[in-house]
């Protein structure tokens, strides 16, 4: 990666919404440090934690969390699934996570939206 050319990290896509949103982590080197930052398809995200700035590449570990702490895609789901009482299959195909350069991002969401999903459904 160029100084200051930015890149997709890694997305989720709303696939099965109506509108087919996009929430991506961005990046990009300048001055030899790597400036992340988190945006949906408009240009904006709510959370907590929106960017950081490493000297070193985000584990995937890392990479989840801060896109997660940016991010309430629980939310997300608690808002288009919370009626119909959180139905898995229907949950886990109303998205789609990738990333080109952390293969295992895709299964790590998927992990976590079953965790989350159990919970909602056992009312913890």
């Amino acid at each position: 990666m160029n100084d200051v050319e930015e890149i997709s990290v890694a997305c989720i896509t709303t696939v099965e919404s109506v509108l087919g949103d996009a929430t991506c982590v961005f990046a990009r080197n300048y001055k030899d440090k790597i400036y992340y930052r988190v945006s949906d398809d408009n240009g904006f995200v709510y959370g907590e934690q929106k960017t950081c700035t490493l000297r070193r590449p985000l584990t995937l570990g890392q990479l989840t969390r801060f896109f997660l702490r940016a991010w309430d895609f629980c939310q997300v789901l608690k808002v288009n699934f919370a009626k119909e009482g959180y139905p898995p299959e229907k949950v886990l195909g109303f998205f789609e996570a990738s990333s080109e350069f952390y293969p295992e991002f895709g299964e790590l969401i998927n992990q976590r939206v079953e965790k989350w999903l159990q919970q909602q459904r056992s009312g913890l």
